[in-house]
């Protein structure tokens, strides 16, 4: 993953997060998880170029219909925005300005029948 990030795809995808339709949701969001996963340290550049903005509000998106397979999704925008926010005061305060955490739905979602879904809302 590391080779795939330095051979220049990084600013290609960070791009993508600024103009991406709603086709290319599920894919991005899959993709900067991976990233993520894999190399914790991009979180300053997500950061820097505010792509995290993208994440926060498709777990804002209150209508389910809007994203195919919301309930493996959101988790994963969940995943990225807590691997921003690692040991990382600036992605913590972004996140906070986001009002990520109310977007989580904690309460909403605690009798949720998707156990994916009801698990990343408390995460």
């Amino acid at each position: 993953m590391h080779l795939v990030l330095t051979t220049g795809i990084f600013s290609y995808i960070s791009k993508l997060l600024q103009a991406a339709g709603q086709d290319l949701r599920p894919v991005l969001i899959f993709i900067w998880a991976r990233i993520l996963a894999a190399d914790p340290t991009v979180q300053t550049d997500l950061f820097n170029t505010q792509g995290y903005k993208y994440f926060a509000n498709v777990l804002g998106l209150r209508n389910e219909d809007v994203l195919p397979n919301s309930s493996e999704h959101k988790p994963m925008c969940s995943f990225i925005l807590a691997a921003m926010s690692r040991d990382f005061y600036q992605g913590q305060s972004a996140c906070w300005s986001e009002r990520v955490f109310n977007n989580c739905q904690c309460y909403e979602r605690s009798e949720e029948a998707d156990f994916l879904l009801r698990q990343s809302s408390a995460a």
